[in-house]
């Protein structure tokens, strides 16, 4: 990400201030569309937050993601996802996490983003939450944003969640295996084991999460089967 950097300027009332000079050329982001700026205060000092405008280099982005090996090049949706998780920053998917579990405005628009990129820095942050924070609620909710949050890589965490003391938290962590399994981010098999262990280990509600995501199961193979049979006839 861009550095930011702050400027101070010390002007006069009434006196222009001009923005490209205070700037020194980089985009000035706290000065309003006109050229200049007048100081409020006699002597006062005006302080401007900016910028510095880079442009991005994707070809090191590429290769840092992975999408250029051995010189030859390719493209994915999990190398996009982790471009922009590069280019948003990981302190950036930290306090994106924080913010959605302390609630603020726009909170669910940082879940979403979060959603769409997969990033493991939420993942991993999600995980510590749950692991190392004393307030309950937090954990429950870093819990609840690590469903979505999640891929494949969670899959080791999954057991922990499951046998956890709290049945809030056991719930989201098969909402976990849901979420992984109606997004085709595994396979069943992958979390077969999961889904034994989730039922163990459940409760009156969470039982029928597990019924419901069985019948999905049941009802895609049956999907899967039937396109099988056709693709056999036309063959």
């Amino acid at each position: 990400m861009p550095e930011l950097y702050v400027y101070e300027y010390t002007a006069s009332r009434g006196q222009p201030v001009d923005a490209e000079q205070l700037s020194g050329g980089f985009s000035v982001q706290n000065i309003p569309h006109s050229p200049t700026y007048p100081a409020e205060s006699a002597g006062g000092t005006l302080r401007y937050a900016f910028r510095e405008s880079r442009m991005i280099n994707w070809e090191e982005l590429a290769k840092e993601v992975g999408a250029i090996k051995n010189g030859q090049e390719s493209g994915s949706n999990i190398f996009a996802q982790r471009a922009i998780e590069l280019l948003i920053g990981p302190d950036n998917i930290r306090e994106a996490v924080n913010y959605y579990i302390n609630g603020g405005p726009g909170a669910e628009l940082a879940r979403c983003v979060i959603w769409q990129i997969h990033p493991i820095s939420a993942m991993e942050y999600c995980y510590e939450i749950y692991k190392t924070d004393e307030n309950f609620e937090n954990r429950r909710m870093a819990v609840e944003l690590l469903r979505v949050a999640a891929d494949r890589r969670v899959l080791p965490w999954v057991p922990e969640l499951l046998t956890d003391s709290d049945p809030g938290i056991r719930a989201w962590g098969f909402g976990i295996i849901d979420q992984l399994l109606w997004s085709n981010l595994v396979e069943e098999e992958e979390v077969e084991h999961l889904i034994n262990l989730a039922q163990a280990n459940s409760d009156e509600h969470l039982k029928e999460n597990i019924e419901f995501v069985k019948g999905f199961l049941r009802a895609r193979k049956e999907c899967a089967d039937i396109l099988e049979r056709h693709k056999g006839k036309n063959a």
